[in-house]
């Protein structure tokens, strides 16, 4: 997926050896974390797995996650400079996509995230810990939304059907669409 963003060419794996962040697109280097609670015995990937995951705010809860992982990265020394942090997310936030900016309920709908992202700005790019910080989630149609946080602005990824049909990208998808698509003959 981060290849699709940042360029399929010239990338490689960091060596945490060096204290290198995890990759490098050219001069890029980001450091990845997933957006999940730290409860290794029931977190809610064990649940969600299970089908026992439920939750009264999903925002709430994704935001809380955020906040763990990127204060788990605060604490990491690299020996480069300007890294780059992307979260990934993995609870499909589909109020945070799917209203226009500059509707009448844009707004009512989207102050929570841009307060909050607001707040990551002032705490971790402004202060210079990371160069940008990237939320990358799920959409409920095999895309993935990825927010930039420094330039305030949102990019859909849509996969295609031969990146679906190839098992290298994980996507989230509705049951009834993907089945859809299967009967249609698009998916296999």
């Amino acid at each position: 997926i981060l290849q699709t963003v940042f360029g399929g060419e010239g990338w490689r794996y960091g060596d945490p050896q060096k204290k290198e962040p995890d990759l490098f697109f050219g001069e890029i280097s980001i450091e990845l974390t997933l957006a999940c609670d730290r409860n290794t015995t029931e977190n809610y990937i064990r649940k969600i797995k299970a089908g026992v995951y439920t939750t009264e705010d999903a925002e709430a809860e994704q935001l809380r996650f955020i906040d763990e992982s990127i204060f788990d990265k605060t604490t990491r020394i690299y020996s480069v400079d300007g890294v780059n942090l992307c979260v990934i997310c993995t609870i499909a936030m589909q109020d945070w996509v799917s209203d226009y900016y500059g509707s009448v309920t844009h707004f009512i709908v989207d102050w929570r995230r841009q307060q909050y992202f607001e707040d990551l700005r002032s705490k971790y790019i402004n202060s210079g810990k990371f160069s940008n910080i990237y939320i990358l989630f799920p959409d409920l149609c095999a895309s993935w939304w990825l927010f930039d946080l420094k330039t305030e602005s949102r990019k859909i990824i849509c996969l295609t059907d031969e990146q679906i049909n190839s098992g290298k990208y994980p996507y989230v998808m509705i049951k009834k669409c993907r089945e859809k698509l299967i009967d249609d003959g698009v998916l296999l």
